[in-house]
């Protein structure tokens, strides 16, 4: 499956009573995304969306969400975002169907939760294996806590 990148244009054409964007990839409006850029694309769309949103794939997302406006300070909340991070990953790894090895994620290699100055807000930093050998790392930065 390949996923796209809209990189804009002002000639977007909307027809039919659905609101349909008309792209003409000879314009170059669209791209695929790959490599990488597509690993960090799944981590991000697994990582927001909610465990069970997905009714074909109940085990697919996290339970970020629920963590949204919890205190950070706590360190069993920490462990228990982590834990769901870490479950959100590992089911990418086991369902990926990627041919490319620069896109299919080998392996977790870390999750580690960071507490900056401001403890409103924890940093995620996520250090994954590519197929393909090299490390991939992920953060995020300002889950806004309580």
């Amino acid at each position: 499956m390949i996923d796209w990148k809209f990189l804009g244009s002002s000639d977007l054409t909307y027809y039919g009573d659905s609101n349909d964007i008309s792209f003409d990839p000879t314009l170059g409006d669209i791209v695929p995304i790959q490599s990488t850029n597509r690993a960090r694309q799944d981590v991000t769309k697994i990582l927001l969306t909610e465990s069970g949103a997905n009714l074909l794939y109940p085990a697919y997302g996290t339970a970020v969400y629920s963590f949204v406006f919890k205190p950070w300070t706590d360190s069993s909340a920490r462990q228990n975002l982590a834990d769901s991070i870490t479950q959100g990953i590992r089911f990418l790894v086991a369902n990926d169907v990627s041919p490319d090895p620069t896109e299919t994620i080998s392996q977790l290699s870390s999750v580690r939760l960071a507490l900056p100055q401001d403890t409103r807000y924890i940093n995620v930093n996520i250090q994954l294996l590519m197929a393909d050998g090299t490390n991939l790392q992920i953060t995020l930065g300002g889950i806004l806590g309580a």
